[in-house]
């Protein structure tokens, strides 16, 4: 009789863990999922900057050469 009662505490002990583990990794499948989903936001709002500091300073330049050019003539 004690031998079936320690074998249903390990049973209960080892269901306790395993739902721990599946709340854990369910809990860090859905961290990552958010990382995941922010990083792409952030790499994505990166490039739109650098694309937009990359057009001004064309827009600079080119409007520089203008006003050089048409004040050399």
């Amino acid at each position: 009789m004690p031998t079936l009662i320690i074998i249903l505490l390990v049973l209960g002990a080892g269901l306790f863990v395993g739902g721990l583990l599946d709340r854990a990794s369910q809990t860090h499948a859905r961290f990552t999922g958010y990382r995941q989903r922010t990083t792409t936001g952030l790499i994505t709002w990166v490039r739109s900057a650098i694309a937009a500091v990359l057009g001004v300073a064309g827009l600079l330049l080119f409007l520089y050469l203008l006003i050089t050019l048409s004040s050399a003539r």
